[in-house]
């Protein structure tokens, strides 16, 4: 079994004064609620949540419900999965406790906290969860959820992260979105959308699920595609282990890699600078403002692959990355009041581009692969219905120019391509290019597999309403939900 590199960490969260501004940084040896294992190329992410290490006095993480801090761990152990073990191709994600899995977000804690508090607590959750979505996609980082006891609500949200859902068949266990019947609220953290889009669940067997508290467990879990496959306790682990094993030998990730060390950021936090090596925050509470403060690099762009792997978690975009997303974090949880971030950048713009270039020539490298930056889609439509895109607005920054209008000049539908519809080949595309309004972006990734992003139509129309028609009709041309439907 492998060992896990040793970091420098502040403290953890949940022993910290409340009053303290929240900590992002941690490490494994630092964990209050999860547990890490490595068997070979398969690794195990034990769900083991302290009930007394809340991240906020006044409650208690009972059943394996979490709060901000558990997720903080559960964010850092997929972040160090990725880059400090390249060897592990299957993710377990599993239950340290008897007969229950998650119980979901602690309710005592959603009750005490603010509006802004829940906000930004759901929307962290939920970025972990995509995170988790693209080791599979793209890091061929498969996670695999072996439920072995009840999933409910987040609990249930966390395995529909996963690519794959195992349930133990024991006869009480279920997965449920009791959110509706209980709070009278609908399931967050992408609950719903998971489970119809993702899961490919009919909308009223969607509609009817939520509404009942028990959930469903067993073979009409099975039946309604709410999970892969419900396994009989006598023959669980053996079948847990088949399974991960089987994922492995589809990743094309490398066994004999060397990771990296994802050493703790140097950072320093006074009451009106947040300061790290290339990202700079000064806090404005008289104005609600922050000025940032993004450096270029200091050095000129390494020669070659091995010089990256060497420079680690010090090479330039990887270090600015990682402190940017922890300023990030920073500022939405404990500055709610800062509403407005003005963004600069200083040095050397060719440097920039060099590291940009030394990406690109090195595009098929592990490590390089997961430093690359991967734009999120919700701006994809720009580059067809705005008069300057999201992507040529980057570039115009970078090289110091004027930056470019970015209204939108044509009302736009999206539909995005997943590698389903290749089941049967190449979809026919003649039938996407035969409306005039449709434009087909492929990714030019070379595995289609089910659930993977493969590319986007965009439709654009001058009349909304029309452009939204044509989307519906392309994704009947090209079968997009035909199954869903039809089961």
């Amino acid at each position: 079994m492998t060992g896990l590199a040793t970091h420098d960490v502040p403290a953890p969260a949940s022993t910290r004064d409340p009053s303290e501004p929240v900590e992002f940084r941690t490490a494994p040896e630092a964990y209050r609620h999860w547990r890490l294992a490595f068997e070979g190329s398969i690794a195990t992410l034990t769900m083991d949540v302290d009930e007394q290490a809340g991240l906020r006095p006044g409650y208690e993480l009972k059943l394996n419900s979490y709060d901000l801090g558990v997720d903080i761990e559960l964010y850092d152990a997929v972040q160090r999965l990725r880059f400090e073990h390249p060897e592990v191709r299957t993710v377990v994600v599993t239950s340290g406790k008897d007969k229950i899995f998650c119980a979901g977000a602690n309710i005592r804690m959603l009750a005490a906290s603010a509006h802004s508090w829940k906000v930004n607590f759901c929307k962290f959750t939920n970025e972990t969860r995509n995170g988790m979505e693209d080791a599979t996609a793209n890091s061929g980082q498969t996670y695999l959820a072996a439920l072995n006891g009840t999933a409910s609500g987040g609990g249930y949200e966390l395995a529909l992260a996963c690519e794959r859902i195992m349930l133990v068949d024991d006869r009480s266990s279920a997965v449920s979105l009791p959110e509706l019947p209980l709070l009278g609220v609908l399931p967050g953290t992408g609950g719903l959308t998971r489970v119809v889009d993702k899961r490919q669940v009919r909308r009223d067997r969607a509609d009817y699920f939520s509404t009942k508290s028990e959930g469903m467990g067993g073979k009409k879990a099975v039946a309604w595609r709410l999970v892969d496959e419900a396994v009989p306790r006598p023959k669980w682990d053996e079948a847990v282990a088949a399974r991960a094993t089987e994922l492995a030998a589809t990743s094309s990730r490398p066994l004999d890699a060397t990771g990296i060390v994802l050493t703790t950021l140097d950072k320093q936090r006074t009451e009106s600078t947040i300061t790290y090596k290339y990202v700079t925050a000064s806090l404005d509470r008289v104005n609600r403002l922050v000025e940032i403060t993004v450096l270029g690099p200091d050095t000129d762009a390494p020669t070659d692959l091995a010089a990256i792997h060497q420079q680690g978690a010090d090479f330039y975009p990887l270090r600015l990355a990682r402190e940017l997303d922890d300023l990030i974090l920073d500022l939405r949880t404990n500055e709610a009041e800062l509403g407005t971030w003005v963004f600069r950048t200083a040095g050397d713009a060719q440097r920039v581009l060099a590291y940009d270039q030394v990406l690109l020539d090195h595009q098929a490298d592990w490590l390089v692969n997961e430093i690359a930056p991967r734009p999120h889609n919700s701006g994809h439509y720009t580059i067809d219905a705005c008069r300057t895109s999201q992507f040529e607005q980057q570039v115009r920054v970078l090289c110091g120019l004027p930056l470019g209008d970015p209204s939108q000049h044509t009302p736009a539908v999206m539909v995005n391509l997943l590698g389903d519809i290749w089941a049967e080949g190449e979809p026919r595309w003649q039938s996407v290019l035969e409306h005039a309004g449709a434009h087909l972006h492929l990714y030019g990734k070379r595995d289609a597999r089910a659930g993977r992003k493969m590319g986007h139509v965009t439709v654009c129309e001058p009349d909304p309403v029309r452009a939204l028609e044509v989307a519906l009709e392309i994704r009947l041309e090209l079968g997009i939900g035909a199954e869903r439907e039809s089961a």
